[in-house]
Order: structure tokens, then C-alpha cells, then sequence
């Protein structure tokens, strides 16, 4: 009872916070030897000079500060590497080290420098747990616990959530277990395409603005403007759209992933529309059929000695560049239009349902925004469509003058007024290969559902009973495929691209002799676009890292806190020193109370024994009133 007056009776204040400056609060000698389970220390005088070295560690909360300041750079570093990293190739990296390897370094560092700030926080909380009240001595070992690793800061949570500034320092330390992970799972390696740098010649694309394939001059007459003479890859290409239903687009992407932009050339458009209530029929034992341009499309039943039937289904005629059978289309620009009744397979006749169609294809020039390679597949962005009129022709008589006055090589296109699309050159197209692909075209559309294919026919008798003369094909017999065309529309539009795709890679052919110097100046040219190869890359998902940031923020606010706390309460520092536990005396205990036989019983003694911690006569420890011990 004397000790505890004492104790209430005077509280002097305490010095600052290094073990130099309260070495004259220790107890003396004789205290010492008072004691049973005491430890006689001897002071031993040194030079002022010694240990200079060791000055800055004297510093209060030195370390831990410059632990706090190493960690805040350690994670500055991580996420300044992530930052310059962020979407690059890891070609792009040139460090022997990977990324994720200098990463999870930085990390680290970080992670251990805020630990050991939280270590000395919570050991230094000790010494304040006991300065501010009686506490049981196992609290001693369990704060040690705390700071040594995660399973002690969970029994200071467990058993003193009243603690504040305890239970925060643990849960930290608990939360730190899951830094490693949280930065690991912050940076994924997936794969994307990057444009290649070293083959710039990897992606191209072919445009043109002039098409002359045969490089035949016109004479004026239509020798070698026959439709057998129209360009094979021409040919090749109609076929394809028609027959097939596929259209081959030709470039050269060496990587299987490439990008075209702004690309314009010389090209092919098409149009189609349902005419069917413009029409006027007429039906007898056959009928007749009057389009709008005038001409009369026929459509008859053929009965077979075995009593089957059968109907017309289609039936069409065109016109060459000659002939335009659509009066939207008086510039100059046709190739080829037609007309054409379609009628359904098992229609009886005369036939109460039926579509009439009208269709072109003419020049025009094309405008593709983006063109894609994306793994080999192909995809044009839809054309911006530039409508063309014919330039009046000229005497060139200077450049062949055997073919006399206004006769020329091509057909020279200007954009129509007031239309979208701008070619830097004229675009060009050889009069002989636009008269051959109208002929071309116009055989393929003048057919019928039975028309034969590139036989000669024989001479017959027609329907009219006059003998017809003979008639040879250069074009393959379509009727049978274009009746089972549903969506007319789309064939012309899937037409025009197919011929689109043969015109811009066909060779333009040229000449350096003087007669034909002018003849073709624009060439196809060789659009270079942008080739893409599919590389791993470094992609940063910035939330993982929000738990790493906030522990070491939270590490530093915290010892922040407790510096200002200590300095006001002018509490000792003596945070994890060993040390200073040899200091300090146990007071109020006999002999008998402090005599241990081994762990068990230190540990059950421990719990019953409170105790509080005061300086007034030395460091120590004095025993609570009242307290039993086992």
C-alpha cells in the first residue's frame, strides 16, 4: 500500500525520449542488489568520439521514418515502371530481369519497410499500453508477438479491440499478407496486335486510276471490242460473283493482320430495281412482256409427251456501253444494263406472280475509309461512291493520226458536279476493254431459263417459225443460275465489287514509244497500310494496386500519430529495445511470487500478475493492489 501511495503522491515528468537521457533514473546499485532476480549493470564511461557513427540512429523515430519514406519511394518506383510499361510489347524491355520480376522486387522492399514501421509502432504502443494502466504482464509477450508477425496482431485484435492504435498497427500487419498477391495480380500478359516496324512493305494494296489491260488503241472500228476479247481475270471475276457467290480480294499482308486507310481508285458500281409495275403484259399461248425502255421480253410453257409442263422462269436482255437501258445513266459511264422478268419455278401460267428487274454496272470511282486484315479475314468499310461523267473527246491527231479527228486511246472521267469523292488524277479507261467487257456482259445477260451454254447453236426454227442463224457465245449461259437469284440487288452490288477487286489489280499496260507516250499516265499504284503482328504486352489493372498504396499510406499517417503522441505525452522510446527489459524492476512481489519452474508456469503467473509501469523511483513495474498469484 506504501509503494501505490507513493506512486499517487508524486508523478515527476518525463524526460525526452533516448535511453542516454534517463540512465539517472535507473535505480542504484544497491536497489539492485535488493533484489533476487536482479542484473548488477556497470556504467562504463566512453569517449565522446565513440560511436558517432551510431548518432543518427539516437535520432527518435529516425529509422522508422526514413522505413516510411523508403517505402513510399519502393511503391512510387513500382508504379512508375508499370506507368512507362503500361500496353508496351515486353520486346520494348530491355532489362535481362522481366517486368513482373522488377515489380514484384519493388514491391517487396516496399512491403518490408512498412512492416518494419509497423513493428516498432507496435512495440513502442507497449510501453504506453503499460504507462497507462495496470495490464497483465502476458500482455508484454503478446505485444512482442504482434510486432514479430501476423498471428500476434491477430490476438490484439482478438483481445484488445479497446486498444485503437494497437488494433490498427495489427491489422495492417494482417493486411500485408496480401501485398504479394494484390501486385502480382495487377499486371496481365495478354496478346494484341502491334504494327510492324521493320518490314514497312508488309501490307499493301493495289489502286489504280486507269484501266487498259489489252493497251489496244480504238481505230474506230469494233475488230478487237468483241466480247471473246473482254480481260480473262474480267471474266474470271463475273463468273466468281454470279457462280460462286464470292468475291476475291487481292492485297498483301504478310503478318495476317494489316490496316488500309484512304484508299481510292477506278472501280465498278452497280444498281438494281424492281420495275415489276412498270411493265405491261400481254398473254396468249405465250406472253409478252413490254419493259420500259420498249423492249418485249417473251415467257412461254413447253408441254412434254409425258404430260409434264414447264414455264419460262427467266428470261432477260441487255445492252452494251452501246445501249443504255437506264435513262439515269446518260454520262457515258455504262458498261453494261438489262432488263429481265423473273418468274417463281412452279408458277402455273399464264403466271399470276413475277418480278421484273432493271439493272447497270457503269464506272465510278471508289473511296474505302478502312480496309482490314484482321487473322487473313478481309473487311472493306463501305465505299464512298464518286459518280464519273465522260470528257467530250479531243483531236489527238498528233498522237495517232491514222485514227483521225475526236478519236482517241480512252475515255477520260471527270466527277459529276456537286458530288462527293476527289481523285488527285483523271480516271482513265481504254475504249477497247470498256467496249469488250459491255459485249462480255451484254451475252451474259440476254438469256433464258434453256439457253445453251458456249455452243454454237444450230439453226432452228423459232417460235415465230422463222429459222434463226446461227449464234456464238463467248459467254457462259447464266439463265438458270439468275432464276434462282432471289435478291437481285445484292447479286448486282456483290457484281460490282467482284469487278472492282479485277479492275484495280489488273497490269495496266503502257508503252515508252512516242505514238503512245500519253496514252495511260496514271499506273496502278501500291497504297502502303500498316501491318500488324500479335505480341505479348505488359497491361496494368490499377485497382489491385489500391491495397499496396493504402497499407503503406495508412503505415505512415500512422506513425505520424504516434510520434505526435509520444512527444506530448512525452512518452520513453525505448520501442523494441531488449535492453531496456533489463531495466526494469518487477515491485510489490516477494520471492515467492517471482520464483518460476519453467514455461507453463511463467505463463500462467504472467496472466495473473498485473502490473503498471512507473519512473518515479526507477523503471519499474509496480504490482496492482490486491492481486493474487498462483
Amino acid at each position: 500500500m506504501e509503494v501505490l501511495r507513493q506512486r499517487n503522491m508524486r508523478r515527476p515528468a518525463l524526460e525526452d525520449s533516448n535511453h542516454d537521457e534517463h540512465v539517472s533514473m535507473l535505480p542504484n546499485d544497491g536497489e539492485h542488489s535488493s533484489q533476487s532476480n536482479s542484473i548488477r549493470v556497470k556504467r562504463i564511461s566512453s569517449p565522446g568520439s565513440k560511436g558517432n557513427n551510431l548518432n543518427f540512429l539516437r535520432i527518435p523515430w529516425a529509422i522508422e521514418l526514413s522505413a516510411c519514406v523508403f517505402s513510399v519511394a519502393c511503391m512510387a518506383s513500382v508504379v512508375l515502371v508499370l506507368v512507362l510499361e503500361n500496353g508496351k510489347s515486353i520486346d520494348n524491355w530491355k532489362l535481362a530481369i522481366p517486368v513482373n520480376a522488377v515489380v514484384s522486387f519493388l514491391a517487396t522492399m516496399a512491403k518490408s519497410s512498412f512492416l518494419l514501421t509497423l513493428t516498432e509502432i507496435i512495440s513502442q504502443l507497449k510501453w504506453g499500453h503499460f504507462r497507462r494502466s495496470t495490464q497483465p504482464l502476458e500482455d508484454f509477450e503478446l505485444f512482442d508477438s504482434a510486432s514479430r508477425g501476423p498471428l500476434g496482431s491477430l490476438l490484439i485484435l482478438r483481445k484488445h479491440k479497446d486498444a485503437v492504435r494497437a488494433s490498427c498497427a495489427a491489422f495492417l500487419v494482417l493486411a500485408a499478407l496480401l501485398v504479394d498477391p494484390f501486385v502480382q495480380l495487377s499486371i496481365r500478359f495478354p496478346s494484341k496486335p502491334f504494327p510492324e516496324t521493320q518490314n514497312v512493305t508488309a501490307a499493301t494494296f493495289r489502286t489504280t486510276t486507269a484501266y487498259n489491260p489489252s493497251a489496244i488503241p480504238y481505230t474506230g472500228t469494233d475488230n478487237w471490242s468483241q466480247a471473246a476479247f473482254s480481260a480473262t481475270r474480267l471474266q474470271a471475276a463475273i463468273s466468281a460473283a454470279i457462280y460462286t457467290k464470292d468475291v476475291v480480294h487481292e492485297l498483301s499482308c504478310s503478318t495476317g493482320n494489316c490496316t488500309f486507310t484512304n484508299l481510292s481508285t477506278l472501280g465498278v458500281c452497280g444498281s438494281c430495281s424492281n420495275i415489276t409495275t412498270a411493265i405491261k403484259t400481254s398473254c396468249g399461248s405465250e406472253c409478252y412482256y413490254q419493259m420500259p425502255s420498249g423492249s418485249i421480253l417473251m415467257g412461254y410453257t413447253i408441254s412434254s409427251p409425258e404430260g409434264g409442263r414447264g414455264i419460262t422462269v427467266w428470261n432477260s436482255s441487255a445492252a452494251g456501253n452501246f445501249t443504255n437501258l437506264d435513262p439515269t445513266l446518260n454520262d457515258g459511264t455504262n458498261i453494261m444494263s438489262f432488263e429481265a422478268i423473273q418468274v417463281p419455278k412452279f408458277e402455273s401460267f399464264p403466271p399470276k406472280t413475277l418480278n421484273a428487274w432493271r439493272g447497270s454496272l457503269f464506272w465510278c470511282g471508289l473511296t474505302y475509309e478502312t480496309v482490314n486484315v484482321t487473322l487473313g479475314n478481309i473487311s472493306f468499310s463501305e465505299p464512298t461512291k464518286t459518280y464519273l461523267q465522260t470528257r467530250p473527246p479531243v483531236d489527238d491527231g498528233t498522237a495517232n493520226p491514222a485514227n483521225g479527228p475526236n478519236l482517241q486511246w480512252y475515255l477520260e472521267f471527270d466527277p459529276k458536279p456537286n458530288v462527293s469523292g476527289v481523285f488527285p488524277r483523271v480516271l482513265q479507261v481504254n475504249i477497247q476493254d470498256h467496249r469488250s467487257a459491255g459485249r462480255y456482259l451484254s451475252e451474259l445477260f440476254s438469256t433464258g431459263w434453256n439457253t445453251l451454254g458456249y455452243a454454237t447453236e444450230a439453226p432452228r426454227s423459232g417460235y415465230d417459225g422463222q429459222r434463226t442463224a446461227p449464234l456464238v457465245r463467248s459467254a457462259p449461259s447464266a439463265g438458270q443460275q439468275l432464276a434462282e437469284e432471289f435478291d437481285m440487288q445484292t447479286l448486282m452490288a456483290r457484281l460490282a465489287e467482284s469487278m472492282t477487286e479485277a479492275v484495280r489489280t489488273s497490269q495496266t499496260m503502257n508503252t515508252d514509244s512516242s505514238e503512245r507516250s500519253d496514252m495511260l499516265s496514271a499506273f496502278s499504284v501500291y497504297e502502303k497500310g500498316t501491318a500488324f503482328t500479335w505480341k505479348t504486352y505488359v497491361k496494368v489493372r490499377w485497382a489491385w494496386l489500391a491495397l499496396p498504396i493504402t497499407l503503406i499510406t495508412l503505415s505512415c499517417v500512422l506513425l505520424a500519430i504516434i510520434v505526435f503522441k509520444t512527444r506530448k505525452e512525452r512518452h520513453l522510446l525505448w520501442k523494441s529495445s531488449a535492453v531496456a527489459v533489463l531495466f526494469h524492476q518487477l515491485k510489490g512481489w516477494d520471492e515467492e511470487d517471482l520464483r518460476i519452474s519453467g514455461p507453463t508456469d511463467l505463463f500462467e503467473k504472467s496472466k495473473a500478475m498485473r502490473g503498471q509501469l512507473e519512473t518515479f523511483e526507477g523503471i519499474q513495474i509496480l504490482k496492482a493492489d490486491g492481486q493474487q498469484v498462483p
